[in-house]
């Protein structure tokens, strides 16, 4: 065979593997484009859905917002209910942090998004940077809607508390049976954990007031023994002793938990201090306390504490009968 020919089907082998490798790099380049398209399609669906989830909470949070802005003005309205106005205040304020989050972190996730659009536009979209942009774009919608949670969370306990304290309901009613109603009502709180709840006083005693603000008083107590005087696991006894005194009723409110250091003492009333923050503990519960026993039953409140020795609440309310007027 002379040389020329052999050379040319030399050239033609190579040229046939040549091809074949092209061929198969062809058929790489489409399956791995069939792949980055699907990606995309997915990237798309999944930032359309947490678009609407998104839309959706703003929705409720600005609904809400304009909820306690009517609130808001209807306690300013009222006299009696004017020592909630620092609490409307503090909630105010309070939710600025969260919402502050989720501002910054929609900024964040529109940049991530309008990147992606542009990277995808240059057909310049890896498998690499869809998977990193989806993966800060969950971070930052996990950050904002657990801090519209946060938020919602707020207002929605303030609103409870200004309901509450806003409804005109006064009767006279039998101090030791509304109490033995009222730990009925929140047994389900330490019914499985080894804590002694315990009532003493006068059976025949009636109080002329709120009972629906009587029965938060109450409650408000037994949590915040629950969840800063003896913890989630920890045991103790409560005891609630009242008596008639001077035409008033003096209740006392004790625990054997932790106590309450002097510093802490001092602040115990304000709105949103607490030293369980994120375990449990808002700082709502007795400045709320505070604002229905000296608001809405006009009474007093008076806490003594030693660290290691519980705490005790002497609480003296007027509005005293030894008969019921109405019964």
């Amino acid at each position: 065979m002379p040389a020329s020919q052999k050379e040319l089907e030399k050239q033609l082998r190579i040229l046939r593997k040549q091809l074949e490798r092209s061929e198969a790099d062809r058929s790489e380049l489409e399956v791995s484009r069939e792949k980055n398209d699907a990606l995309l399609h997915k990237v798309i669906i999944e930032l359309r859905d947490s678009k609407q989830d998104l839309e959706l909470k703003s929705a409720e949070l600005a609904k809400t917002l304009q909820e306690l802005k009517s609130t808001q003005d209807e306690l300013i309205q009222s006299e009696k209910m004017s020592a909630l106005g620092l609490l409307v205040a503090g909630v105010a304020h309070e939710i600025n942090t969260p919402i502050g989050v989720c501002v910054t972190a929609g900024s964040h996730m529109q940049s991530a998004t309008d990147s992606l659009v542009i990277t995808m536009k240059n057909d310049e979209l890896t498998e690499s940077s869809v998977e990193k942009s989806v993966l800060h774009i969950q971070e930052t919608a996990d950050i904002i809607l657990r801090n519209l949670s946060r938020a919602a969370d707020l207002i929605q306990n303030f609103k409870q508390v200004a309901v509450d304290c806003s409804v005109e309901s006064n009767r006279a009613f039998n101090v030791a049976e509304y109490l033995n109603s009222v730990l009925s009502s929140v047994h389900s709180l330490f019914k499985n954990r080894a804590i002694t709840v315990s009532i003493h006083g006068p059976m025949d005693i009636f109080i002329d007031g709120d009972p629906g603000a009587f029965a938060q008083i109450i409650t408000n107590f037994i949590t915040n023994s629950l969840v800063h005087g003896f913890g989630p696991d920890g045991s103790g006894n409560i005891q609630i002793d009242f008596e008639a005194k001077d035409d008033c009723l003096y209740l006392c409110y004790q625990d054997d938990g932790v106590g309450i250091s002097a510093m802490d003492l001092k602040k115990i009333y304000e709105p949103f201090f607490t030293t369980k923050r994120g375990q449990g503990g808002s700082g709502l519960g007795l400045n709320i306390v505070f604002n229905l026993v000296v608001s809405k039953l006009k009474g007093s409140i008076d806490c003594e504490s030693e660290v290691g020795k519980g705490c005790c609440f002497t609480v003296i309310l007027p509005g005293l009968q030894t008969r019921p007027n109405n019964i």
